[in-house]
């Protein structure tokens, strides 16, 4: 991700992108894997799927207070 070129984003913001970036990634994956793969557990995919949407938005928050640290 790069640094917004909104002066006047949030952390919240940051969040809320890279909380749609993981749904879309990681649901991406999981869907894929339920279709295809024989005896895939629908619980697997929906921790994995929260797992990985939440992890993904701490990671943009997390980078979004190191740009505005250090840059």
């Amino acid at each position: 991700m790069l640094p917004s070129p909104n002066p006047a984003a949030s952390i919240a913001t940051a969040f809320l992108h890279g909380a749609i970036l993981g749904l879309a990634a990681y649901g991406t994956h999981d869907i894929t894997n339920l279709a295809t793969l024989r005896n895939w557990p629908l619980a697997m995919s929906l921790v994995d799927v929260t797992w990985g949407t939440l992890l993904t938005a701490l990671t943009a928050a997390g980078q979004y207070l190191a740009v505005r640290f250090f840059g």
